[in-house]
């Protein structure tokens, strides 16, 4: 099987002729990357791919002419997301009466010992740097919760 290949993001983007079954397969590792999107492909000429997102505000529609655009869409957007709940982490720890300091996607809190401990969130995820997760980033309430006692802080509210 002949197809030409494009460097995108450092994966492979195959040509417009590329398989459907590769397709296929893009669009459902698109699915595991980014759950709570529905992802398919398009019938537009300009948008190929598009991945759709049911949100309070109403729906999030993304669209792109191939599957490594549509991923970097969705990166941007997890992004923006995950940004907005690390700034929401800081407010709920300041709350509690803990000091935490956020830069991009990574939280950063010191511990009573005077550790400093830091959070990333990342895909939806709110994780400790060791990779332990806290919960989702929509549960911020929760995660500060889980937070305090590892802080030694004492117990969350």
């Amino acid at each position: 099987m002949l197809r030409r290949m494009t460097q995108t993001q450092g994966q492979s983007e195959p040509s417009a002729a590329a398989p459907l079954e590769y397709i296929g397969e893009r669009l459902a590792d698109l699915r595991a990357e980014f759950p709570g999107w529905v992802i398919e492909g398009g019938d537009m000429p300009f948008a190929s791919f598009r991945a759709v997102r049911e949100g309070a505000l109403g729906s999030m529609v993304l669209g792109a002419g191939s599957c490594g655009g549509l991923r970097m869409l969705l990166d941007e957007v997890d992004a923006v997301d995950c940004g907005r709940a690390v700034l929401a982490l800081r407010d709920a720890l300041h709350v509690r009466g803990v000091t935490a300091k956020a830069q991009g996607l990574t939280l950063a809190a010191k511990t009573r010992a005077g550790i400093l401990r830091t959070v990333h969130a990342r895909r939806g995820v709110f994780s400790w740097a060791s990779g332990t997760e806290l919960g989702p980033i929509g549960d911020i309430t929760g995660a500060a919760d889980r937070m305090m006692p590892v802080l030694g802080l004492g117990a969350g509210r």
